[in-house]
């Protein structure tokens, strides 16, 4: 299992930004290399080895975040 902190902004022309950090819930350890989808726009993001990720430009709407982490069950 693990934590997603996530942080959004916005402009006023109502474009998003998404920034977050996966860690594992246990250990508290900061997972990197994992790719991040943001449904339905296919966009993709891989965290940093500090477990960081963003996403940029985002236009406002209702979207799902999918974790794909090969150790784990898949998580949305």
């Amino acid at each position: 299992m693990f934590i997603l902190n996530t942080s959004f902004g916005f402009t006023q022309e109502g474009i998003f930004s998404i920034k977050g950090e996966l860690i594992e819930k246990g250990t508290r350890r900061k997972l990197g290399g994992v790719n991040i989808f943001l449904l339905p726009l296919k966009a993709k993001s891989t965290t940093t080895e500090n477990g960081n990720f963003s996403f940029k430009n985002i236009p406002k709407g209702k979207y799902e975040i999918i974790i794909n982490l090969t150790e784990y069950k898949r998580y949305k």
